[in-house]
């Protein structure tokens, strides 16, 4: 169950996540859309990645990314006997999104060819697309958390004189 908890957070978180990215990357007419920018680092790597391969290869690699971070989320809280919070959804947020910045950073100084992007901007949408991961993977985890709670385990004792009709209520049964 908590794997099927993380990957439902991370898929939610994930996808909210890219298309906030995705709208930043519409409203500023910049490229910043993190699958898309992972499938260019592949596409332009010095074993040239065909870009068949590169696209689907960097939406994998970004929702992997997205399961971890949700996971060492979901650590954290059953480390500390916690549960998920507004605030705590916001401090994952800013502390993913700087993990992430750093990361990319790192990324586009090693990489021999990297994507023109604008760093700058880049890296202020990037903290708050990281802001919306939190928030939104801290919010499935409390629903789910919810959904946990309510849930009831019925147990219905057999009583030992309960009759199994074997047959139809009409027959006889005879010894034989």
């Amino acid at each position: 169950m908590q794997q099927r908890k993380i990957a439902l957070a991370n898929i939610a978180g994930t996808t909210l996540m890219t298309a906030f990215s995705h709208l930043m990357s519409s409203v500023r007419n910049k490229n910043f859309s993190e699958p898309v920018l992972l499938s260019k680092f592949l596409e332009k790597a010095p074993v040239n990645v065909d870009s068949k391969y590169a696209k689907p290869a960097g939406w994998v690699g970004h929702y992997l990314v997205g399961h971890a971070f949700a996971g060492v989320y979901q650590l954290i809280l059953d480390k500390q006997n916690a549960k998920p919070s507004f605030k705590k959804g916001l401090a994952m947020g800013i502390l993913s999104g700087v993990a992430g910045i750093g990361i990319w950073k790192a990324a586009f100084k090693l990489h021999p060819n990297p994507p023109k992007t604008p760093a700058k901007e880049f890296f202020t949408q990037l903290l708050l697309a990281h802001v919306v991961f939190g928030l939104v993977t801290d919010g499935v985890l409390q629903l789910l958390e919810k959904a946990k709670e309510t849930t009831v385990d019925v147990k219905i004792d057999q009583a030992d004189d309960t009759y199994y009709p074997l047959q139809d209520e009409q027959a006889i049964v005879s010894p034989s």
